[in-house]
């Protein structure tokens, strides 16, 4: 079985139209992004492609109340990082992670309306189509000699239950155990159009939960700050910009700020071409103002409710500190991600040259 990579990015999937697999490009992600992968596995990802979900969706209430129900009993971090992937050879449907709606990037509504429209869809293909499909696929996946756990028993059956006219089975236990899989399965142009907009950007997170990069050109925010002005990044253009996300819970950034303050604040407050913005991450203005006073900083401080600003970074359940250093022409330079003393003076030594450009 092959090592699973721990990345946000699946990457055979074509980032617009997804492209179509063979049945060996197919199986290959599902080893290398999944673990304890069976045929029942395999099988399940391929009767999505072309079935699409598992039954027609007749209650919505229903389905919201069963979403809402997985959604409080789901931990983020048993979940696989993932936000979509395609299913089968096809990619006629996709499967989208509740990671996404547990992490804000979607809504739960809007998941839910997109899985009822896609599962609701008619005509269904039949089962006998369906079976004849199968076929063909598993004996391409026979040809490959892979060492599948339990492989003759699963194709036994399967070949029972379509011969007994039906299609669903649920993923194996050793999957599941290992994968924690929470999904819905969305139809493709429903996806694309409606919910692959939001989620793309996203899902070529690093592995710091960097969604920017350097080169990049620096997302635009409007901040305000804790003496109630307001700031434009876009306005400082022409300008070296420092961005550090920062909250007073956070034991890394109260260790970090007093060496911003010291060696980047202090050396550069009076350089017209140099800002500095602390960006607080989802506190109330007198909070913020407490956490200042506390680490002895004089630099500016900004508020981001609900961690907006801060999700135009990074993915919003990831963690803090963390700098951004945007260059005179509005692009990315530098980031860095927690403290460490050697990243620190590079930093330091990235703002003196552009300063000194």
């Amino acid at each position: 079985m092959r090592k699973k990579i721990l990345c946000l990015l699946f990457p055979v999937l074509c980032l617009g139209t997804a492209a179509a697999q063979s049945v060996d490009d197919m199986v290959d992600r599902l080893l290398k992004e999944h673990d304890s992968v069976r045929l029942m596995d395999i099988y399940k990802s391929c009767f999505q492609d072309f079935m699409g979900a598992e039954h027609v969706v007749g209650n919505r209430e229903q389905a919201r109340a069963y979403l809402d129900k997985e959604l409080s009993e789901t931990d983020t971090d048993d979940m696989r990082q993932w936000y979509y992937e395609p299913c089968g050879t096809d990619s006629n449907y996709f499967r989208v992670s509740l990671r996404a709606v547990k992490e804000k990037v979607i809504t739960a509504d809007a998941l839910l309306d997109a899985f009822v429209r896609s599962a609701n869809r008619t005509p269904r293909p039949s089962v006998q189509a369906w079976r004849k499909r199968w076929q063909q696929i598993e004996d391409v996946i026979s040809g490959m000699h892979l060492s599948l756990p339990l492989y003759w028993e699963d194709s036994a059956f399967l070949d029972s239950l379509l011969a007994a006219g039906q299609y669903a089975v649920s993923h194996s236990d050793g999957y599941r155990r290992a994968n924690h899989p929470h999904y819905r399965i969305v139809a493709r142009d429903i996806f694309e159009k409606e919910l692959q907009p939001l989620l793309e950007t996203y899902q070529r997170a690093d592995k710091n939960g960097y969604i920017v990069f350097e080169g990049d050109t620096c997302p635009d925010f409007t901040v305000r700050l804790t003496d109630g002005r307001s700031l434009r990044l876009s306005a400082l253009r022409g300008r070296v910009v420092m961005l550090q996300f920062t909250a007073s819970w956070c034991s890394v950034c109260r260790r970090e700020m007093p060496f911003i303050e010291r060696d980047i604040w202090q050396r550069h407050k009076d350089d017209p071409n140099f800002v500095l913005i602390g960006i607080d991450r989802d506190e109330p203005l007198e909070k913020v103002q407490a956490f200042a006073r506390a680490t002895g900083v004089t630099y500016p401080l900004g508020l981001d409710p609900g961690a907006d600003i801060y999700a135009k970074f990074a993915l919003r359940q990831s963690g803090i500190t963390r700098n951004v250093l945007v260059g005179r022409d509005g692009t990315i330079i530098k980031r860095t991600r927690l403290y460490k003393e050697d990243e620190f003076r590079s930093l330091v030594e990235a703002i003196d040259h552009e300063l000194g450009r």
